[in-house]
């Protein structure tokens, strides 16, 4: 399952993705508020729309680990 870090499977497009017969993509919403954010989220309809994913997304917000990177400075 790829993971969509700030919405976006990094080197390749939707299109390829859904070509490799994947339909489901992690999304870390702790990620998402960050960068593109909520305002940018709601004005493009979704994160599927933003993502141009017809497929499932799951979302996952570890706040442990989160906490974790960002008491050691781990970015």
């Amino acid at each position: 399952m790829p993971v969509a870090t700030q919405a976006s499977i990094k080197g390749v497009t939707p299109q390829q993705v859904e070509g490799l017969g994947i339909t489901l993509i992690l999304n870390n919403t702790y990620h998402l508020n960050l960068r593109p954010g909520i305002g940018v989220l709601r004005e493009a309809g979704g994160a599927h729309r933003l993502q141009g994913w017809n497929h499932n997304l799951l979302t996952v917000r570890d706040i442990i680990f989160q906490e974790e990177r960002l008491l050691f400075g781990i970015y």
